[in-house]
């Protein structure tokens, strides 16, 4: 497994992360870096107008939840819906994002994300 134990920031922005099946999206692959723990100097995280969808947003958030980018900074993220946020808001009641000083969401039509809620509760 390739390791990226200097990388401190990761910024896909405006980049089409839905791809048209699961081997064309690079999505998957930020949930599995981060799940084994292969990003673990990750101080930013960028996933700000990225189209990507909100299972692979899931992965991601269900990562930080886990505790293996415990050095995470900051994170901007696209429009958040309930799955993705609940795995979010178990990463910050776990402490596992305490590190974290700047949280963006995205909002293209001008209403706050479904899930938005859920995290700042």
């Amino acid at each position: 497994l390739i390791q990226f134990s200097a990388l401190q920031e990761l910024d896909v922005s405006e980049n089409n992360l839905l791809g048209t099946s699961d081997d064309e999206s690079p999505a998957p692959m930020i949930g599995q870096a981060l799940e084994g723990g292969r990003l673990w100097a990750l101080r930013t995280l960028n996933l700000l107008n990225t189209g990507i969808c909100q299972e692979d947003l899931t992965a991601v958030c269900t990562a930080l939840a886990g505790g293996t980018a415990a050095s995470l900074q900051v994170l901007k993220l696209c429009q958040i819906d309930l799955p993705p946020a609940q795995t979010l808001a178990s990463a910050f009641d776990s402490n596992h994002l305490s590190q974290l000083r700047d949280l963006t969401f995205e909002d293209d039509a001008g209403w706050l994300s479904e899930g938005l809620g859920v995290v700042t509760r």
